[in-house]
């Protein structure tokens, strides 16, 4: 045993030399003047060994020397949850974590996708015949009409004119339909230039946040004619200039009492991140952060351009792939039975061309028009047709109208009660003709 002197303390005490005490002689000087304290009582009595208090021990916590916890082991750990990949830290791993939606394998569009491959494949020759009509039919029919007005509307939709469509025919659409103003400045838009600009129009309104999503439909259902110089223009070369008039006003008029019936007086909010346009709420709450938010975009003529191009191409590719299935489809049996059915029913077994404006309109406005059926009798049908589109301009138009949220079972279901309307009052008009016996 060594004594060793506490200087600094005042005080003896022997201590034990171990293997700790190397290089730490203060220390533990230090240390056993504070153990000789802790042991006596104010009055220099030793203590009773078990009245000294001890702390708990704390399971689970790792204590450094001192008895201080550690901080590097006393954090709590969260529980591990099976089936989410975890790096170090405990945190989730945002990549590994996302849910994947499951694949949804569809059969019938699959085996009707086959289907067609197999039928181009057996006569290629009579189908790419067909689509080369159908992009012919584009180029002299529908893009010298199409384009110059797509350029037009979005040049007249970037320098803000719409705002002027406030006063006027815009607070009419406004009472009639519950849509804002811009719903009149859509309509006349689409009246002028035809499918797919009123659904164009319909989508980039509810997108910069001019429309609501219930707006936007009911705008859909107004706005989705066809333009004067198709009606005029192709339809009139097969029907006469009157009989064209007849089913323009008809058409037209489908459309207004199709926004009406499809009119909803609910109101949903806005959406919350509002642009090109619109101002956005600031973060900071300042008003002048609220003004600088505002983003009035106005393109370039070569990005009008650009975007209306995209737009023509797209309508081109719809029209020359339906104009090649209803060319299959004119094939088919199916559309033998329909023909024997429209002989016996009319005794014009050409009738039953009507049928394949279903999927192609133009195919079926001509094969109408060239099927010998009277006047009273083709103008419904060719109205109908106009005003319900076909297959072909349904995915045209879709192609704009599904960030609206309309689903194609409900843009058919638009359209027919407007192909209804169409029908039923160009009916109504060439049985008044008819009785006045003007010739159309």
């Amino acid at each position: 045993m060594k004594k060793v002197s506490a200087e600094a303390a005042g005080l003896t005490f022997p201590v034990k030399k171990s293997f700790w005490n190397y290089g730490n002689g203060a220390a533990n000087v230090k240390n056993a003047a504070n153990i000789k304290k802790d042991a006596l009582n104010p009055d220099g009595a030793p203590k009773n060994k078990n009245s000294i208090k001890k702390k708990p021990f704390a399971s689970g916590k790792s204590r450094a020397i001192g008895g201080s916890v550690n901080p590097i082991n006393s954090i709590k750990k969260k529980p591990f949850t099976f089936g989410k990949s975890r790096p170090i830290g405990g945190s989730v791993n945002p990549i590994n974590s996302t849910k994947k939606k499951p694949f949804t394998f569809n059969r019938p569009a699959a085996v009707l996708t086959a289907l067609i491959a197999v039928v181009l494949a057996l006569n290629p020759r009579v189908y790419t015949a067909a689509v080369s009509e159908g992009f012919k039919l584009f180029t002299l029919s529908v893009l010298p009409s199409l384009f110059p007005f797509l350029v037009l509307s979005k040049t007249f939709l970037s320098v803000g004119g719409f705002d002027g469509a406030k006063n006027g025919v815009g607070k009419i659409f406004q009472k009639l339909y519950g849509v804002p103003p811009v719903g009149g400045g859509i309509f006349l838009t689409a009246l002028i230039s035809g499918y797919p600009v009123g659904a164009k129009m319909t989508a980039d309104m509810y997108k910069n946040g001019s429309l609501t999503k219930d707006e936007a439909k009911t705008a859909a259902a107004f706005s989705s004619v066809a333009g004067p110089l198709f009606i005029l223009g192709f339809v009139g070369n097969l029907t006469g200039v009157r009989g064209a008039l007849i089913i323009l006003v008809c058409h037209w008029l489908s459309a207004f009492f199709a926004g009406l019936f499809f009119r909803t007086d609910k109101k949903d909010k806005k959406p919350p991140d509002i642009k090109n346009g619109k101002i956005q709420k600031s973060k900071t709450g300042n008003e002048n952060d609220e003004k600088k938010t505002v983003n009035q975009k106005q393109e370039t003529l070569a990005e009008t351009v650009m975007s209306a191009m995209s737009v023509v191409l797209l309508v081109g590719g719809f029209v020359a792939l339906f104009n090649m299935l209803s060319e299959m489809f004119a094939d088919s049996p199916l559309f033998s039975l329909l023909s024997f059915a429209a002989a016996r029913l009319t005794g014009n077994e050409s009738a039953a061309g009507a049928f394949l404006g279903l999927i192609e309109m133009t195919r079926g406005i001509a094969e109408t028009a060239a099927s010998g059926l009277r006047a009273d009798s083709a103008l419904p049908i060719i109205c109908f047709l106009v005003s319900f589109g076909g297959l072909s301009v349904t995915f045209q138009n879709l192609a704009f109208l599904k960030s609206v949220g309309i689903t194609p079972l409900g843009y058919v279901k638009m359209k027919s009660v407007q192909a209804l309307f169409a029908a039923a009052f160009s009916s109504t008009a060439a049985a008044v003709l008819t009785l006045l016996r003007v010739n159309f």
